[in-house]
């Protein structure tokens, strides 16, 4: 069975951000943040039991991206809850 994924506030600003960013250079790179968030997404899915970061919390990279899905698993309830969308060349003191 598929897991859930709900995207918190936090992380649709961050999405949000980083949509803006990426149109300002070109709707191309839009497009491919899009569909590079769709595929971490497909594949949390399926297996989202990657490598716990801190606590609870674990981390997946988008594929040539500087950017870090930060998300927590409720087991029971078969949920995977996206926390932020963290942009990896930003100050490190920012790192939820």
């Amino acid at each position: 069975m598929a897991f859930k994924i709900l995207v918190s506030p936090i992380a649709n600003n961050n999405i949000d951000d980083a949509i803006k960013y990426y149109k300002l250079q070109s709707q191309s790179a839009a497009k491919s943040f899009k569909k590079k968030l769709l595929d971490a997404y497909k594949s949390l899915q399926i297996n989202p039991f990657f490598e716990v970061k801190y606590k609870d919390v674990r981390a997946i990279p988008l594929k040539k991206l500087p950017y870090l899905i930060l998300f927590d698993v409720d087991e029971k309830e078969k949920i995977v809850n996206i926390l932020s969308v963290f942009c990896t060349h930003q100050n490190p003191e920012k790192y939820p």
